[in-house]
């Protein structure tokens, strides 16, 4: 059974099946730019808490820093107390001898 068309039906089931094409590849073409534009969204959030992230690490380095330079200036180092302790025992020890020399010095 042979098929017979038509010039004018060949063009319309031409032009209906370009149609669906087009109909088709728009569709998907919508749907995969949605879906870009869902990735990019996930992504600028995770920008977003990349910089946080980046300013709370310069903020606790600069904190961390400004420990170190308070520590430098309120506590003395162990090497340096006991240094700082051994010239005040000599001191004073100088001083001793010195009021003992005085002592007997003055003793009649």
């Amino acid at each position: 059974m042979p098929i017979t068309l038509d010039l004018y039906q060949v063009f319309m089931i031409a032009t209906v099946s370009l149609g669906a094409f087009f109909g088709l590849a728009k569709l998907i073409a919508k749907q995969t730019l949605e879906n870009i534009n869902e990735k990019l969204g996930a992504f600028k959030e995770i920008k977003d808490a990349i910089k946080e992230l980046t300013q709370s690490v310069s903020n606790t380095e600069r904190d961390l820093l400004k420990i170190k330079l308070d520590i430098a200036q309120q506590y003395v180092r162990r090497d340096d107390f006991i240094r700082l302790e051994k010239h005040i025992t000599d001191e004073l020890k100088a001083l001793g001898e010195k009021i003992d020399t005085l002592k007997e010095t003055r003793k009649p």
